[in-house]
């Protein structure tokens, strides 16, 4: 790379950079914003997105082309980040306190899956010719979020779905506004009917802070070290393990890609993270893992998750949304409409405390991934008051590595493609009965009671 070539890169970077300031300026001051809890990259993206070659014209095309591979490259970071610094809870306490909500996130994700690819091969198909590839962009993009579908537009593009890419971009955007706006209008029903445990009064929405900034009396501390920075800068030293996790990862990609031709296509980002999982093992077994901050970690994936979900945002192609606008309606409006039901009925039999307060959390996190989740989440039990947040918390280790983002995800297009979407529906279709059934086995499914404390 010559000189002035990164040189045009950092200031592509700082650009975008500058458009994430500006959306965090207008989250500070538009109320409306503020109501709705858009995430500051997410404005900014959408105003890059406004300013480009499909709109206005003002970012030109140079520009734009790096901010369109940049998501695909800095989920890299994101996915590595996964298991450095954290600490995966024993299997016997996920299963006591989470195995409910591991088995209910797994059969809501299925559903994204079967009526995703149902969609695509009984109605978009036949009627408009798509590619029933088509089928895959909507868990891909809610569950996986901005970051892996970014990272599958090579995948998209090899296995002939050139256009995958960009649909994924935008069910990501579409599915973290729904999860956004369809959650938090839940969230007011569910108080005001008294879902609730932790919340008893509508008033306590009235009292969140909107604007994203703290008073400086309520200041936090954002990150924790003991790695003195006169020999090395303590998130320079975070930075590097994530670096030497996405090595690995690419180490373990090659040798992947040379058991099979059919595997060439496998993207990266899955397997840095179990090159993150490597390092955090090898850190505990020599007992060093006290080095390692997991806040820092979590800064550093944010700020790339920040950058990637402007850049994504910002680089979708107008063109390509407007000539499947018809079946992203058909397809994405549908799988909403069971993801709202299922929060809203199907939590209430499977969870038989804070059934709200476990769905939401759901809800937010199969449709704008782990954040809107979390986000969701603080909104109904910000003192965290019910078993929620910490089986929330068990049931992720055993959940995102696999779907929502995760290897099988980055698999599935190649199972379609291989196996054909009717026997993957079927195959999905299997693990959710299977999923149910355990769930009765375990005495989790219940009749909820009448009283509307426990509905």
């Amino acid at each position: 790379m010559k000189s002035a070539d990164l040189l045009n890169l950092i200031l592509c970077v700082s650009y975008l950079g500058g458009l994430i300031l500006i959306g965090k300026f207008l989250r500070v001051k538009v109320k409306l914003f503020q109501k709705l809890f858009l995430p500051a990259s997410l404005i900014g993206g959408v105003i890059g997105l406004i300013l480009g070659p499909s709109a206005l014209k003002i970012v030109p095309e140079s520009i734009m082309s790096i901010w369109r591979i940049l998501p695909g490259n800095l989920i890299n970071i994101v996915f590595a980040c996964v298991f450095i610094g954290a600490v995966v809870p024993k299997l016997r306490d996920i299963w006591d306190c989470a195995g409910p909500q591991l088995t209910y996130a797994w059969i809501i994700d299925g559903f994204q899956w079967v009526i995703g690819l149902g969609i695509a091969l009984l109605i978009l198909k036949p009627i408009w010719g798509i590619n029933p590839l088509i089928g895959t962009i909507v868990e891909v993009g809610w569950a996986g979020g901005h970051g892996t579908a970014g990272g599958m537009g090579e995948l998209y593009a090899n296995l002939g779905f050139a256009e995958g890419g960009d649909l994924a971009l935008t069910s990501a955007t579409i599915g973290l506004l729904s999860g956004i706006i369809f959650g938090v209008t839940l969230i007011n029903i569910a108080v005001r009917k008294g879902y609730c445990e932790a919340i008893i009064s509508p008033s306590h929405l009235k009292t969140l802070n909107l604007s994203g900034v703290l008073r400086p009396e309520e200041e936090k501390s954002v990150a924790k070290s003991v790695i003195l920075s006169d020999s090395l800068e303590p998130f320079a030293f975070h930075a590097c393990l994530i670096g030497l996790s996405i090595v690995l990862g690419s180490i373990m990609l090659y040798g992947i890609k040379m058991i099979h031709p059919k595997l060439s296509s496998v993207p990266l980002f899955p397997i840095a993270m179990i090159g993150g999982l490597i390092i955090q093992i090898v850190f505990r077994k020599f007992r060093a893992d006290y080095m390692i901050n997991r806040q820092s970690i979590e800064r550093l994936q944010g700020l790339a998750l920040d950058f990637l979900v402007a850049g994504a945002v910002a680089s979708i192609k107008i063109p390509v949304v407007v000539a499947y606008a018809g079946p992203l309606v058909i397809m994405m409006g549908s799988v909403l409409a069971v993801m709202i039901l299922s929060t809203w009925f199907l939590a209430r039999i499977f969870f038989k405390d804070a059934w709200f307060e476990r769905g939401i959390a759901e809800f937010g996190a199969l449709t704008g991934v782990l954040a809107v989740g979390l986000l969701l989440l603080r909104i109904v039990d910000p003192d965290l008051k019910t078993n929620a947040p910490k089986a929330f918390a068990f049931e992720r280790p055993l959940f995102s590595p696999f779907i929502g983002g995760g290897l099988v995800t980055s698999l599935m297009p190649i199972f379609v493609v291989e196996m054909g979407a009717l026997k993957v529906i079927g195959i999905w279709i299997a693990i959710i009965a299977g999923l149910f059934l355990l769930a009765f086995v375990c005495k989790w499914i219940h009749l909820p009671k009448s009283n509307k404390a426990q509905a």
